[in-house]
């Protein structure tokens, strides 16, 4: 746990801090969406957006926090007020058992705020969302040969295997 928090001695001169303060309301809209668009990246396949930093220390993630994942933190923060209590709504009877289970309800509510906020950071870092950057050079994917299809399409199970 030593190395997580020291700062950086050197930094690189690839390594800068993504600004995106465009919408500040881009964490939330990620509650949604998924980082790659619901696909799993190839491992031979660059990501969206340009690598700020290919394995960031929890340093860089908290460095790299904007508005959009603080608003994001708030907004769970505010959805955790009524959740808690509609958790806690059972145990009437028990007062000390209310505020117990209102307590931890809401202490949960928070880690996965902040736990969001740091992904959608760390996200920024790796590339797999918007960090303000741009690729230099488009990408051209290479075509491969599809070894499968002809064997799938000929087989027993073909009609059940699908495309």
């Amino acid at each position: 746990l030593t190395g997580l928090f020291e700062k950086p001695k050197k930094k690189k001169e690839n390594q800068e801090k993504s600004i995106n303060m465009s919408d500040p309301f881009d964490g939330i809209k990620g509650l949604i969406l998924s980082p790659t668009g619901g696909r799993v990246l190839d491992p031979r396949e660059r990501t969206p957006y340009p690598i700020i930093t290919d394995s960031p220390r929890l340093y860089d993630v908290f460095q790299n926090l904007n508005l959009s994942d603080v608003n994001l933190f708030f907004f769970m923060s505010a959805i955790g007020v009524p959740g808690s209590y509609f958790a806690g709504m059972p145990f009437k009877n028990s007062f000390f058992m209310r505020r117990r289970i209102m307590s931890a309800a809401y202490t949960v509510t928070l880690l996965i705020g902040a736990k969001m906020a740091l992904a959608d950071s760390y996200y920024r870092l790796v590339g797999l969302k918007d960090n303000g950057l741009k690729w230099k050079r488009n990408y051209q994917p290479l075509k491969k040969y599809d070894f499968t299809s002809e064997f799938k399409e000929k087989s027993f199970f073909g009609s059940y295997l699908g495309n």
